[in-house]
């Protein structure tokens, strides 16, 4: 998980999410509390987004879990 704050820059950001998963990492999750919502990526496919209504979901690594979206931005 990477939490933006409001000083990041997407570029290099995306940089970080490319190192990750790179290293081995199946997912990442960007949270971005300004547009309150989270950004799933995965190796060579483009981000799924979450907005607040939704629940995050953990596809091939722990697929019975889902987390709202919601409650991350109280």
């Amino acid at each position: 998980f990477e939490v933006m704050s409001p000083d990041d820059v997407f570029r290099d950001l995306m940089a970080k999410v490319d190192e990750y998963l790179a290293a081995g990492d199946s997912l990442v999750f960007v949270i971005d509390p300004s547009r309150e919502q989270a950004v799933l990526y995965e190796k060579g496919k483009l981000g799924t987004v979450f907005g607040r209504a939704d629940e995050m979901t953990f596809p091939g690594v722990l697929p019975e879990l889902r987390i709202p979206v919601g409650p991350l931005f109280r």
